[in-house]
């Protein structure tokens, strides 16, 4: 379970990235704008069978 206190800056985040794809952009401002900050480089997924 996750909490966010307060939730007004979140639910104004998910509302504004469910408006394009279904991971937010990277953009700096759009994190800042919302409070939040991103840090280091993205993480790589390795599909294993």
């Amino acid at each position: 379970m996750i909490a966010f206190m307060p939730a007004g800056k979140m639910e104004a985040f998910f509302q504004e990235v469910s408006k394009g794809n279904a991971m937010p952009s990277e953009d700096p401002e759009l994190w800042r704008s919302h409070g939040m900050e991103l840090l280091g480089p993205p993480l790589k997924i390795e599909l294993t069978k």
